[in-house]
């Protein structure tokens, strides 16, 4: 009798903390720009996961579909076992890297433009106690800066001196 009680009382615990456990949340905390040049820009994307339960949650991997121009420009997947924190909000970092020649390729309608807007979608795969493995999503829009080289062009090349040993220009 005192192990069916015990059996009892502890799946009556089981239940009652089943019935409080809840996804966590996600929110874009920032987008920042890592590294900057004329070939690339690389950016960071901050995600906030507010874990609101007692329990550390493991999160499994996460994949991610940048949109330029409303016409899919960059997807990709990747498994990472992290932690999340018991009753707190974790920061995760998701890496992107925007080739402009690729983008100026695919979109002609960037040509000559100084930035250009951009629609994220981050999915995250989190294992939850007792609710098990949940897809979680985050939508997040903004612009990034589309730099150009410069054109260089000579106007003028003028000998200043010319002697045996070498020779002074202006450009």
């Amino acid at each position: 009798a005192t192990l069916v009680a015990a059996v009892l009382l502890g799946g009556c615990t089981m239940v009652q903390n089943a019935a409080h456990v809840r996804k966590p949340h996600l929110s874009v905390d920032s987008v920042r720009i890592a590294g900057l040049s004329f070939q690339h820009v690389d950016l960071v994307v901050d995600v906030g996961v507010d874990n609101p339960n007692p329990m550390p949650l493991r999160l499994t991997g996460f994949d991610y579909e940048l949109r330029i121009a409303d016409r899919p420009f960059l997807s990709g997947k990747q498994e990472q076992g992290t932690q999340i924190a018991a009753a707190a909000k974790s920061k995760v970092s998701v890496p992107l890297t925007l080739d402009y020649v690729e983008m100026q390729r695919t979109f002609q309608s960037l040509e000559g433009q100084d930035s250009t807007a951009y629609d994220l979608q981050l999915g995250f795969d989190v294992d939850v106690p007792v609710l098990g493995l949940q897809h979680l999503s985050v939508k997040h829009q903004g612009e990034v800066p589309v730099l150009r080289p410069p054109r260089v062009q000579v106007e003028r090349l003028q000998v200043k001196s010319l002697n045996l040993t070498g020779a002074n220009l202006e450009l």
